[in-house]
């Protein structure tokens, strides 16, 4: 369960990290950043499974 977590964390860190730099901030309109934001949502999606993961996972212990 640990390694699952692990990569879990991963794969949340890298799309949020691609989404946010993929972002253009001048011109913020849904159509131009659509990678971008769908990659954040991704990693937000990703990090709040990574969370309540952890915390199940604490529980145990």
């Amino acid at each position: 369960m640990k390694k699952k977590v692990n990569i879990l964390s991963f794969f949340a860190a890298m799309f949020l990290t691609f989404g946010i730099t993929s972002l253009n901030f001048d011109d913020l309109q849904f159509d131009e950043n659509i990678k971008g934001y769908f990659a954040t949502i991704i990693g937000l999606v990703l990090a709040i499974a990574f969370f309540i993961l952890k915390s199940r996972e604490n529980k145990l212990n």
